[in-house]
């Protein structure tokens, strides 16, 4: 008893020391906290607003306003945002111009209210940038760049009338196409590319002629055959050939070659291809320079924090900060299975049904080096060109990532009921 009773003062400044220590980590969120949050709902306060009428230069601007700082897992969050992310937003004076160029300002503006409520909208324009520090990509934005006039070569009713044209002549619909492994369902067959791009390249060719009408079963038989064709193909590999990929262009202007629905799928030789091999090196780096922290969940707690990402189970849907093409869309999945392809489905239906989007380029990575399977689609239109500059320098966007995340929620609700 004695012993115990001189033991009182250690055990009761113990007791304080740890209370002291939990009231700093919940006024104080560190590392050693943030490992166990898993975002759920936003920290984004619209008041009164709907998702869509919110705009990047919102955020940016008026950050202080209408992050919820009183939340602790959006305190928490917060620095995590700065560590991936810098962003701005400028406002810049315009030059000026004469009678006739003023009235084809107006002509391109006609159907928009930002002309017709303030011309000063038009001559002192808003521009958000959002750079990725480890990825490397750099987005900009102008609402008004919407605006822009371009050239188009391909309209809507002509590429109707062109998919049902080429099925009559459709190498894909006949089977004239080049062999690979032997394999094939009720509804997706394997080929060759006949002009490979790497050692492992094949096509994965549904037999529903016209993209716009495939099912969810459709996407369901091509994600199961695709793991097949990966498992036998790198089983066959004498260099380590185990990082699948899928690569998909679907409809004019994107790179498709044939209006026939297919995909590629590449397997790569111990690390990802392209884009996804950066993103493997950037992950890597991120984890050594934050001790205990990964690049995938952070960027999913990120988005979700800022209104920009919604989970499904084990699945999260993310519109990106900085995509390449309007509209960009991602998925995250531990897994590539029937659950996946009903997602990514979910998304070629809110592109086709919600944004009007017709033409898309898609690209998909597997579940490898402890990271999820990672899907990205954007779109392709007439309107909106690809140009280098998008590829090779810095993207340039026009939609409203809100919208485009909305639109996702919406034809998730409309499919669950």
């Amino acid at each position: 008893m004695q012993i115990r009773l001189r033991n009182w003062p250690f055990l009761i400044s113990l007791a304080f020391t740890l209370l002291l220590l939990v009231a700093y980590f919940v006024r104080n969120p560190t590392i050693s906290t943030y490992g166990r949050v898993r975002l759920k709902r936003s920290c984004i306060l619209l008041n009164n607003k709907n998702l869509s009428e919110f705009e990047i230069q919102d955020l940016i601007r008026d950050f202080g306003s209408v992050f919820d700082f009183e939340r602790n897992e959006c305190l928490i969050i917060k620095p995590v945002i700065d560590q991936i992310y810098e962003w701005e937003v400028a406002s810049r004076s315009l030059l000026q111009y004469d009678q006739e160029f003023k009235l084809k300002i107006q002509h391109w503006l006609a159907k928009s209210s930002i002309y017709r409520t303030a011309e000063s909208e038009f001559q002192r324009q808003v521009i958000s940038t959002v750079y990725n520090k480890w990825t490397r990509t750099m987005t900009a934005r102008n609402p008004l760049h919407s605006k822009k006039p371009t050239n188009t070569t391909i309209k809507t009713d002509r590429l109707f009338q062109s998919i049902e044209v080429q099925s009559k002549d459709c190498d894909f619909c006949r089977g004239n196409y080049a062999k690979d492994i032997p394999l094939s369902n009720q509804r997706v067959i394997v080929a060759a590319n006949a002009f490979k791009l790497q050692d492992f390249n094949a096509l994965f060719i549904f037999k529903q002629h016209n993209p716009l009408k495939l099912t969810y079963e459709d996407y369901a038989a091509l994600f199961q055959l695709a793991n097949q064709w990966f498992a036998l193909a790198s089983k066959s590999s004498k260099y380590g050939h185990d990082h699948p990929m899928i690569s998909w262009d679907s409809l004019p202007p994107s790179g498709g070659s044939q209006v026939h629905g297919h995909m590629h799928g590449f397997l790569g030789r111990g690390h990802q291809l392209g884009r996804f091999r950066g993103y493997q090196d950037a992950r890597r780096l991120y984890a050594q320079a934050y001790s205990g922290f990964d690049l995938t969940q952070d960027l999913i707690n990120v988005h979700v924090a800022l209104g920009l990402a919604f989970r499904v189970g084990s699945i999260a849907v993310v519109s990106p900060l900085d995509p390449i093409c309007n509209h960009e869309l991602m998925i995250f999945s531990p897994q590539v299975d029937d659950y996946f392809a009903e997602m990514v489905y979910l998304l070629h239906r809110t592109f086709i049904d919600e944004l009007q989007v017709l033409s898309w380029s898609s690209a998909i990575s597997w579940p490898t080096d402890g990271d999820l399977a990672k899907l990205v689609i954007g779109a392709r239109s007439e309107k909106y060109p690809v140009s280098s500059m998008e590829l090779y320098l810095f993207s340039s966007v026009t939609s409203n990532p809100y919208e485009t995340i909305e639109a996702a929620q919406r034809s998730l609700l409309r499919m669950s009921r």
